[in-house]
């Protein structure tokens, strides 16, 4: 007898354990425990909770018809639950139990000891690395390290990808009954859960619908992935989370159905790729968990993060909660949150930066909030998120670029169609004046059931980017420690940043080769040596350029340093200039530079039209291509 013990994979088909366990002729039977008092601890979402249950109903008939029984037990929390293991294997004189891997900290010490216990009885424990189209630990630098920065690790993974076999396996064979698992069948009662659940009728549970929905978006939705995903107007996104989250689908299942009606899904600029991509991320962040305890622990990937002094304003936290910040980009995101258990990814962001870089909460005030709310809810994703937001996390956003959460509603809901859909109230404000209902409505003499702002953004940041400054600048042991090399490479790069002025521009070329990125997705511009290229443009259009180093940190072989570049034009009134904010991003080896990535933001410039920004993009484009 084989006992296989579902936790977050909840599907017959593409399932390792449960193949392994049906690889011979023994009788397969199937365990789920629920563990009411550690999903209130790990804040599950009760729309979570009922997707999980609608999905062990359909599960339970599924498995029937491969004559599998299964049992749904009940334990507080995961020590309860590993005894539950134990006796339930016991019970049925199960030679060995088998289940895939999972990598939190709570579950890794929970799965540590029901291996002991069954060891302990001369019962085999079983563990497939079934949750991710990479395991953690198999994709490794050319140093054998853990990546920190996802490109890299992305780069890695699509080279992997010709390696690995990474298709799905096929459903069990029927199992031959049993007395045994005949009188298990006999036994079992109607699933029914202590843990709180909420209706997921609009979500489907069963096998066919899940795949369906796979189906129907790889095939008809997931071209227009990479044009799409940003405007939460549109239908854009599979809105396949949930079924991932709770191991329904699994990401090879993704990977098999994606390659198969795109066969375009490797070129980079194809909404297939874009929409790989995100499962990658979802790799990256399970590694980062994996690789790194202390996130269990609640910790920020970067140390100086835990010096951050939040104000953390219980008044703002309900605000920002119930959608009444008076922001209604921000407002109509939580929302669709509150009132479906689900949010579009690009809200997702803004309602993070806002949290953090506007309201100056805690980031994991928000991450408990998102779990208790989110169908989806995974801890790895929604941690990564949510530090890479707060801007403490890896690879995470630097900490200066603060989403202004007006100007990020009028690109993404420019018509305001997805605001007037999720907050009644503001219905009768005209197109993009949603974004600004107050201005139209003293405009035009008209009342509104509807908050004005909490807070003032342009205060806000700058009291965002001093509290960050300050909590950089705090001394912290293992984060800010450089070797010799290394710190001398940075002194090397600093000097000649400081150097730099409209005469000797050109001069960079000598020296290293990087990539730019605009913080803007729309005017995003990657490409190696577009550096060199920003800045010949750059001397044809500028009358003056200078920098000032703000700050520098070295964690390893990586260097950060912050500074301002003033731009001055003939065209700019007299004695005006523009300035535009950065982050160097190095990477050294033996005191030299062997990878740079250069992050500009331009604040609110590229919306102003000014002429030679405007130029500037133009002529980048066209230089590379794009």
């Amino acid at each position: 007898m084989h006992l296989v013990w579902f936790r977050r994979d909840l599907r017959v088909l593409d399932n390792l354990a449960l193949s392994a366990a049906s690889a011979s002729s023994s009788p397969v039977v199937g365990l789920f425990i629920e563990t009411p008092q550690q999903w209130s601890e790990h804040h599950l979402a009760p729309k979570q909770a009922g997707l999980i249950k609608a999905r062990l109903e359909a599960l339970r008939e599924e498995l029937t018809a491969l004559n599998i029984p299964l049992v749904v037990e009940r334990a507080d929390d995961y020590s309860e639950a590993a005894r539950k293991v134990a006796e339930c294997a016991t019970q049925i004189q199960a030679q060995a139990v088998f289940a895939n891997h999972e990598y939190e900290l709570n579950e890794t010490k929970r799965d540590n000891k029901v291996q002991a216990d069954l060891e302990a009885k001369g019962i085999a424990w079983h563990t497939y690395a079934d949750r991710n189209l990479f395991a953690p630990g198999t994709i490794k630098s050319g140093k054998g390290e853990a990546y920190k920065v996802f490109t890299p690790f992305k780069k890695a993974c699509l080279r992997a990808l010709d390696n690995l076999d990474l298709s799905p396996r096929k459903a069990p064979s029927v199992r031959e009954a049993t007395s045994v698992v005949s009188d298990i069948f006999s036994q079992l009662t109607p699933i029914d859960f202590a843990y709180p659940t909420e209706n997921v009728s609009a979500w489907a549970a069963d096998e066919k619908g899940i795949l369906d929905g796979l189906r129907e978006y790889c095939r008809e939705r997931a071209a227009d992935y990479k044009k799409q995903r940003d405007f939460p107007a549109i239908d854009g996104t599979s809105q396949l989370s949930p079924y991932l989250a709770i191991g329904a689908l699994s990401p090879r299942q993704c990977l098999a159905r994606l390659q198969a009606e795109n066969g375009d899904w490797r070129e980079p600029d194809t909404g297939a790729a874009t929409w790989l991509s995100e499962l990658i991320w979802r790799d990256f962040y399970q590694e980062v968990s994996a690789q790194n305890p202390a996130i269990s622990k609640r910790q920020c990937f970067l140390g100086w993060g835990e010096s951050v002094v939040w104000e953390n304003d219980p008044a703002l936290f309900e605000a920002w909660k119930s959608g009444q910040t008076g922001f209604p980009i921000v407002d109509a995101a939580m929302q669709q949150l509150n009132q479906t258990g689900w949010m579009h990814n690009r809200l997702r962001m803004i309602v993070a930066s806002f949290l953090t870089k506007d309201l100056l909460i805690d980031w994991r005030w928000g991450e408990d909030y998102f779990m208790s709310k989110l169908i989806d809810g995974d801890f790895a994703s929604n941690n990564g998120g949510w530090q890479w937001s707060a801007s403490v996390g890896t690879d995470a956003q630097p900490y200066f670029r603060i989403f202004n959460p007006t100007t990020q509603g009028e690109r993404f809901d420019s018509d305001g169609r997805f605001i007037r859909r999720w907050i009644p109230a503001l219905k009768p404000v005209p197109g993009k004046n949603a974004h600004q209902p107050w201005t139209w409505a003293e405009k035009y003499a008209q009342s509104l059931d509807y908050p004005r702002p909490v807070v003032d953004h342009a205060k806000q940041r700058k009291k965002a980017l001093a509290l960050f400054e300050a909590a950089k600048n705090q001394p912290q042991e293992g984060v800010l420690m450089a070797q010799h090399e290394t710190q001398a490479g940075v002194t090397q790069f600093v000097s000649t940043y400081k150097a730099l002025n409209k005469s000797n521009l050109s001069s960079l070329a000598s020296i290293y080769h990087p990539e730019i990125v605009f913080l803007d997705p729309a005017h995003k511009i990657v490409g190696l040596g577009a550096f060199i290229q920003y800045f010949t443009v750059l001397y044809e259009n500028v009358s003056a350029c200078q920098f000032d180093i703000h700050h520098t940190a070295v964690e390893g072989d990586d260097a950060f340093v912050t500074w301002t570049m003033t731009l001055s034009h003939p065209k700019l009134e007299k004695g005006k200039s523009r300035q535009v904010q950065g982050c160097s991003h190095l990477r050294f080896s033996e005191g030299k530079i062997v990878g740079h990535r250069d992050y500009f933001d331009m604040g609110e410039m590229l919306y102003e039209a000014l002429p030679v920004v405007g130029r500037l993009l133009k002529h980048i484009k066209t230089r590379l291509g794009q």
